[in-house]
């Protein structure tokens, strides 16, 4: 609990920085001022502290001196004037300055009381504060010290720099870290030799040390970081890892590389390290790919794909060498990137002995969606691992190629269950005819109950192409009503009935469907803009509004098709379909 309360208020100047504090809307302020004026004047105390944190928080400087009554009443508890203090220093008024710095200078004052005045002198920015923040650097107090050079810090002025580099080697932990944050912030070169010393301090002050260097972006600081990077205290290491990224100097590209086998928080910082070095740590990610831990090689190969077109050249070039060990990472990431180029080295890599490498290939062909790719993946629906089998179906689904649906519909057929499933759900996605009575008779007499789940849900993918395109209505309508005699509650698919029922011009049925549809599934924008369109057609205008402004909440991209919506060019000129396009 001690050290706990030592840095309380460093912690609730790290939640205002994270926004935490937001200040309320000017509609807010109107309703909430008097509201929580008077409640600041409860019996109750916790009332009083809920009153002065939202007062703060509304930004209305009629506050300011209801609060500052209660940081100057000597008989109000100690929690209610420090949380009158915390709200000063949000409202930003400088009615505030000498009644704070009053409370701060007081040494028969409370000191949690004190250490809340300082820094909400150092939120204020009024610089005629800084000689006495200066002078109260030195009291007796170490959290009022603390806080003071937290203060000093946020005002920005390089008075303060050599004060605060003395405070460096103060006696107490908490005023080392105040100092070491508050150089940082001052962002003054006199202080990072200091800084650089303090590294090798204790392992409390070190990692605000190296932060406040990365903040300084100063180039002598590399190599005590790197040293840094063996720091037994995680919190060194993982600071020194971020500040290497910040400086961006080639000299941590190994050390770096080495901290992707450190525990998982410094792991991803050495990536993201890595990542702001630049091209040059392509030739220095490429080789982890092939490390024996899992989750480093994921890293590595999540921060190349960070690093873009940039690294699509020397991966190429390590795939195209035989037996490379890597391979299947590399054919992983090359899709993940979207990159063309490597759609022909991939199409040779179905051939390759190695089935981890002929799956991923398979893989990022599907996620290349090239055309290119279809009959290759066609014939390997014959590979001798279901497994890759089952891959190549889904990766056919994706190419979405009308080649693939004649053997995507055999492999309805196959004896492996995950082919059978992965054949169902691909065929749903390609919206073919051809594919309903093989995917019905799954639907009803597979006697796998995942097989059977994927297919109804394929057939009800089918209803809902054949609805967007306008065909095979009839067939549609019945798809949709028997795949929800599977699901009655299935919000999806009452949706898919709903807008087939629309196309088929029965607009009251359709309705009645889709208003189940948002019923069960109210997070569904798709029923919420079909029932929209719906309620145009029978002149229930309202409700229409209402409709597409829940569509338009939930997803964006319904905003976008209702601008071009031939349906709605009879609502087109009403203002509030305007504003709900505008929004």
């Amino acid at each position: 609990m001690k050290n706990y309360k030592s840095i309380s208020v460093l912690i609730l100047i790290a939640a205002m920085s994270l926004g935490f504090f937001q200040p309320a809307s000017p509609e807010e302020k109107l309703d909430e001022f008097a509201k929580y004026s008077q409640k600041l004047m409860s019996a109750d105390k916790d009332a009083r502290i809920e009153a002065s944190e939202a007062l703060g928080r509304l930004g209305d400087s009629r506050a300011v001196v209801p609060l500052l009554d209660r940081l100057n009443d000597k008989s109000e508890k100690r929690d209610v004037r420090e949380s009158a203090a915390v709200a000063l220093g949000h409202l930003g008024d400088i009615q505030a300055v000498e009644p704070l710095l009053a409370a701060l200078k007081d040494k028969k004052e409370r000191r949690n009381v004190r250490e809340s005045a300082a820094i909400a002198l150092g939120q204020l920015g009024d610089r005629r504060v800084v000689e006495p923040l200066l002078d109260v650097l030195k009291d007796k107090n170490s959290r009022v010290r603390s806080s003071t050079a937290f203060a000093l810090g946020q005002l920005g002025d390089a008075r303060a720099t050599e004060p605060l580099i003395a405070a460096l080697m103060d006696k107490k932990n908490d005023v080392r870290l105040s100092a070491a944050v508050a150089l940082g912030h001052l962002g003054d070169k006199q202080a990072v030799e200091p800084l650089l010393t303090a590294i090798n301090q204790d392992s409390y002050t070190r990692p605000f040390a190296a932060l406040a260097l990365g903040q300084l972006g100063d180039k002598r600081a590399v190599e005590p970081l790197i040293e840094a990077l063996k720091d037994e205290s995680p919190l060194v290491r993982e600071a020194a890892t971020s500040v290497l990224g910040q400086l961006g100097d080639m000299r941590a590209g190994i050390p770096l590389v080495a901290a992707l086998n450190d525990e998982p928080s410094i792991r991803d910082k050495a990536a993201e390290a890595l990542v702001a070095l630049g091209e040059p740590a392509i030739a220095l990610l490429i080789p982890v790919l092939n490390n024996e831990n899992l989750l480093v090689r994921a890293t590595a190969a999540s921060a190349l794909e960070k690093l873009g077109p940039a690294a699509v050249e020397p991966l190429l070039t390590l795939f195209e060498v035989e037996n490379n060990p890597i391979r299947a990472e590399i054919a992983s990431i090359l899709g993940r990137l979207g990159e063309q180029r490597a759609v022909a080295p991939l199409i040779d890599a179905l051939q390759d002995e190695n089935s981890s490498v002929r799956v991923s290939a398979v893989v990022a062909l599907g996620a290349l969606e090239d055309k290119r790719a279809v009959q290759p993946l066609i014939a390997m629906l014959k590979d001798e691992k279901d497994f890759i089998r089952s891959t190549a179906v889904i990766a056919l689904g994706r190419v979405g190629s009308r080649q693939a649906v004649k053997p995507l519909i055999a492999a309805l057929n196959s004896e492996a269950e995950n082919v059978r499933r992965s054949a169902a759900f691909a065929l749903g996605d390609l919206g073919d005819i051809r594919a309903l009575p093989g995917l019905e008779r799954l639907a009803e007499k597979d006697p796998d109950a995942h097989v059977r789940e994927y297919a109804i849900a394929s057939l009800d993918s089918l209803a809902w192409s054949f609805a967007d395109a306008g065909v095979h209505l009839e067939k549609a309508e019945s798809i949709a009503r028997k795949t929800l005699l599977s699901e009655p509650n299935n919000a999806t698919f009452h949706d898919t009935l709903g807008w087939v029922l629309y196309k088929r011009g029965e607009y009251r049925e359709a309705a009645a469907a889709l208003e189940k549809a948002v019923a069960l599934g109210d997070y569904l924008a798709s029923a919420h803009y079909h029932l929209g369109l719906t309620y145009v057609k029978t002149d229930n205008l309202e409700k229409a509004l209402d409709a597409f402004e829940t569509a338009f909440s939930l997803d964006k991209s319904y905003q976008e098709t209702a601008k071009t919506d031939r349906a709605l060019d009879g609502i087109r000129n009403n203002l509030e379909f305007q504003r709900l396009l505008s929004q």
